[in-house]
């Protein structure tokens, strides 16, 4: 069982789009571009573990992302839920009201964590 807070198929998107990765852009853009920074970060990006992930058919898995999230834009939430769908994975996905950051705050905290606890008590 998986649950996935927030979730991109590239963790180099995320530092390339992310308000608040900004800084980490900066100080690389300009040496490096987004196709080869997905390419040197392949092996920390969940795009690449899909396929034996999927090898897995008794896994169960939630995802978990905000409709306002500036860190993991929601674009990159719905690529990853699409990817995952076309491999097949058995899941749930949870959209909430919120950002990045409120996630991490009343109400949407509760929330979340409702939503991984019911997760792993119904499959634990």
């Amino acid at each position: 069982m998986n649950v996935f807070n927030h979730c991109s198929s590239y963790v180099a998107d995320v530092v390339w789009t992310g308000l608040s990765t900004q800084h980490i852009r900066q100080g690389i853009e300009g040496h490096i571009d987004l196709d080869r920074l997905r390419e040197v970060w392949m092996a920390i990006s969940p795009v690449n573990y899909m396929e034996r992930f999927a090898g897995h058919k008794s896994k169960k898995s939630k995802f978990i992302y905000t409709t306002y999230d500036t860190t993991f834009l929601p674009e990159l939430s719905i690529d990853t839920i699409s990817r995952i769908r076309s491999h097949g994975i058995d899941h749930q996905v949870v959209v909430l009201p919120c950002g990045h950051y409120t996630m991490g705050e009343t109400p949407f905290k509760f929330l979340d964590g409702y939503h991984i606890c019911s997760f792993f008590k119904k499959w634990l």
